[in-house]
């Protein structure tokens, strides 16, 4: 599964790449891994249900038929490039190429050279804290809410999604925030720098003071807050 869903990340934005504009890419960036928690709004109301009613086993075994039916549907719909795809207007891969370098392939560098770029070892950093973040999120908000605030199982889901409901808005609210700035002059660089500290040090913010909450609403709120800047 680990192996499976690894490439998913490098792949889409190496897509993004040849099918976005660059005026327009924050944007989709945000809408794209929006999807990241309104799949998990799903599975988390979808989940203790499955799990009632046909056994836990049937939430790997439902959520992995869809992967594979999902996987079959883009090897269908998506090409690599927005002019191989004969769904896309002609004018399109125009624009795009418009504003993007010129698609070159090259042998790939060997891993040495890779981490010795500072680009590719901030972006590693940036992964693992914000990965840290997510999967933390994921596996311990649940039971701190059931266990240590005292909520029924069967309620968990409904106040957990809340946070994740909230970083829907915000992944596309921001993606537009980091276009403006670039279009207005500020470097993509820069632009990139100041989302990723807002990001990491909002949620690292949040993830501090939540476990000193003594109600349900008081850890929701900050959770959620913690989420609109991460």
């Amino acid at each position: 599964m680990g192996m499976g869903e690894a490439v998913t990340f490098p792949s889409i934005y190496a897509l993004l790449a040849r099918w976005v504009p660059g005026s327009e890419r924050s944007r989709a960036v945000g809408a794209i891994n929006s999807g990241i928690p309104l799949g998990t709004v799903f599975a988390l109301l979808a989940t203790p249900w499955i799990v009632q009613k046909f056994g836990w086993e049937w939430t790997f075994y439902g959520f992995g038929i869809i992967g594979i039916v999902w996987f079959f549907v883009w090897q269908k719909l998506i090409s690599s490039t927005s002019a191989d795809n004969p769904n896309i207007p002609s004018a399109e891969p125009m624009h795009i190429q418009s504003e993007s370098e010129p698609n070159k392939i090259n042998k790939a560098p060997p891993l040495k050279v890779l981490m010795q770029s500072p680009a590719i070892r901030a972006i590693i950093v940036a992964h693992f804290c914000n990965n840290w973040s997510l999967f933390l999120l994921l596996s311990w908000l649940p039971t701190f809410i059931n266990k240590g605030l005292g909520v029924d199982y069967a309620s968990v889901g409904m106040f957990t999604i809340i946070p994740f409901i909230t970083a829907v808005i915000f992944y596309n609210i921001s993606g537009s925030a980091a276009d403006r700035m670039i279009k207005r002059g500020m470097s993509i660089l820069k632009v990139r720098k100041i989302m990723q500290t807002v990001s990491l040090g909002g949620m690292a913010t949040a993830m501090m003071i939540v476990g000193y909450s003594d109600s349900i609403w008081m850890a929701i709120g900050i959770m959620t807050v913690g989420n609109i800047f991460g």
